[in-house]
């Protein structure tokens, strides 16, 4: 392991994070807010990586969920195989199994569109284009 440029505990460790944290498990528009920004927030360790893995010249890369994008980037670019390894199967949110309320139910529809793949595949588009200064 080599140093990859990020603090992710200075992040995550804000008021606005951990606020965040607590309301997504609730709020499924939150939820798709963070998962469509997150792969985002590392593209700016790619010069890093590929800086270790050129130095280093590795057997193979190995990735985590986040890293997919810049992981082939750099296999691509260095000729070096890639093996991911990821812990969470799906891209998407897990759908709510038992309405506890009223609401749940009106915003059933609402939040079928919200917890879909082609609703997070365009919002992390979104992500992808915005300015470096709108960070989460």
């Amino acid at each position: 392991f080599r140093p990859s440029g990020g603090d992710t505990a200075r992040k995550v460790n804000t008021e606005v994070a951990k606020t965040a944290l607590t309301l997504g498990q609730h709020l499924d528009a939150l939820q798709a807010l963070m998962l469509s920004r997150s792969e985002v927030e590392f593209f700016s360790s790619e010069g890093c990586f590929f800086h270790w893995a050129l130095e280093e010249k590795p057997d193979f890369l190995v990735f985590g969920f986040l890293l997919t994008h810049v992981a082939m980037i750099i296999s691509e670019a260095l000729e070096i195989p890639i093996v991911g390894f990821s812990l969470q199967p799906m891209r998407q949110i897990e759908p709510r199994t038992n309405p506890q309320s009223v609401i749940d139910q009106v915003l059933g529809p609402l939040r079928d569109v919200i917890d879909g793949a082609k609703f997070n595949t365009v919002l992390q588009r979104v992500m992808e284009v915005l300015p470096d200064r709108y960070k989460l």
